[in-house]
């Protein structure tokens, strides 16, 4: 350890609840780079983890997904909900609602037993989104 006392973590020594903190800090600074101040919500509101405020006003509800892709059927009511993933690196923000529709058109996601009797469908971040999607998606890709 150094004199200042720093020493990096490592993301699997981490449980859940840190992972989550972790990735909302690491998005907050890349979304400040876009204009954007995070606030944290102590409880999930609307489906939202926390709320990005744009410096010139337009306000987001995001849900941040820090294990990967996920649509889900809860979020379906809450038409204004942004999901923000990692995957493969890559950022991505993007309406629930929008993700759902895409993941439609381009997948047979919406298919699977998983979709259809859950309610969910997740990849984790570290698997490849399926081509299709993956090139829906270019235009949600964070430049960080």
């Amino acid at each position: 350890m150094k004199g200042h006392g720093l020493k990096r973590i490592r993301l699997p020594e981490l449980n859940t609840k840190q992972r989550e903190v972790y990735y909302y800090q690491k998005i907050s600074a890349i979304l400040a780079d876009h204009g954007f101040q995070c606030v944290s919500l102590m409880t999930d509101w609307g489906g939202a983890d926390f709320v990005a405020v744009h410096k010139d006003g337009p306000v987001r509800l995001i849900q941040l997904k820090s294990g990967g892709y996920e649509i889900n059927r809860k979020y379906c009511p809450f038409p204004d909900l942004w999901m923000l993933f990692q995957q493969q690196g890559d950022w991505y923000l993007i309406k629930h609602c929008e993700l759902v529709k895409k993941t439609d058109e381009r997948t047979n996601q919406l298919k699977t037993k998983a979709w259809k009797e859950g309610g969910k469908f997740t990849i984790g971040r570290a698997k490849p989104l399926p081509s299709g999607l993956k090139e829906a998606l270019r235009d949600y890709k964070i430049i960080c």
